[in-house]
């Protein structure tokens, strides 16, 4: 029986000790490791490899990353999703997988064509994850502002006089808050900033 275990390690300079004691003690015979947040050529390859492991690793400092770590050296390592010329799906460059083979015959141009077949489902299911992660998107103090008074439904104009500034930045401001977002009009930024419900803005008699 092949022994296999995950771990989303959330930095493996960070947790390296805790790593190398559950290998000595669990023996698994492949760990898969998410959230590394360490690029190839700083991954500790020695420490690992001191316990008689093989490390296939791709990753980005202080971000992401993942490596497999296996007793039998992997073969035909796919780093990359195959897909289509252009940029990414995603602007932190796509999900990387590393795609594994043990003992056996390599992988087969069936294998291949299921893997481009399946691409943009997976690259669809990671962005919904990194957005469920990453979410809500931090807005800065004057967007929160400029926010709150946009959900209570006042115009640019309004909103420029209330906060001594012109309309233009005003709009510049909202530019920002729609990419922020993902959204095209005010309702749908509302929505998003708000998703318990716009804050009740009291009027002073």
């Amino acid at each position: 029986m092949v022994k296999v275990a995950t771990w989303n390690v959330n930095s493996i300079k960070a947790r390296l000790t805790n790593v190398l004691a559950w290998l000595e003690t669990a023996q698994p015979d492949i760990l898969c490791l998410q959230e590394t947040k360490c690029p190839a050529a700083d991954f500790p390859l020695l420490e690992i490899k001191s316990l008689g492991y093989h490390v296939e690793t791709v990753g980005q400092r202080a971000y992401n990353g993942v490596a497999l770590l296996s007793k039998e050296p992997a073969r035909d390592i796919v780093t990359m999703l195959p897909g289509p010329p252009g940029p990414p799906p995603w602007p932190r460059g796509g999900a990387q997988m590393l795609i594994f083979r043990g003992p056996g015959p390599d992988f087969s141009e069936r294998d291949r064509d299921l893997l481009a077949l399946l691409q943009p489902h997976l690259d669809q299911a990671y962005i919904d994850a990194e957005r469920r992660r990453c979410w809500p998107p931090p807005l800065t103090p004057r967007q929160q502002e400029l926010m709150r008074l946009i959900a209570a439904g006042h115009t640019n104009a309004k909103i420029a006089r209330q906060l001594g500034i012109t309309e233009g930045t005003v709009r510049s401001h909202l530019e920002d808050i729609y990419a922020r977002l993902q959204v095209s009009n005010r309702a749908a930024a509302v929505a998003r900033a708000f998703p318990a419900g716009a804050p009740i803005q009291l009027t002073p008699r």
